[in-house]
């Protein structure tokens, strides 16, 4: 018989008898994947539309939880805004909203008329309306 037959016929069922239980042990102590702190709130059909707009188009500069440049001329810190609540609590109305995405803000937004087209607003609109 060949030395790797010999190793084979031998240590190889001794060895898997003693290593799978160990493999096996490991998987059972790994903790399972963290659940979001906070679930989304369940979209409709135009709200998930305009979550797939907002993530295609506003998420470089529209960001939560990031610092805001108190100096709107300052290259080093860029201005970044958060939009949660602003919709949703009045402190923008729909209107300016639109405008907005619409023509931009100089040296702070790009315009996006050329971009979005009306049904496309509407769902951005909408989505930013649970923010």
């Amino acid at each position: 018989m060949s030395f790797v037959r010999t190793i084979a016929r031998y240590l190889l069922p001794p060895a898997s008898a003693v290593v799978l239980p160990i493999a096996l042990a490991g998987q059972a102590q790994q903790s399972p994947a963290k659940a979001p702190a906070a679930l989304p709130p369940m979209l409709n059909e135009q709200q998930r539309m305009g979550d797939a707009l907002f993530h295609q188009y506003c998420p470089l500069c529209h960001v939560p939880n990031r610092r805001v440049s108190k100096d709107p001329e300052s290259e080093a810190a860029p201005r970044v805004s958060s939009l949660d609540g602003r919709l949703r609590e009045g402190r923008l109305s729909e209107a300016d909203a639109r405008a907005a995405i619409l023509k931009g803000i100089p040296k702070r937004m790009p315009g996006f008329q050329y971009t979005l087209g009306p049904k496309e607003l509407d769902d951005l609109i909408a989505f930013l309306k649970i923010l």
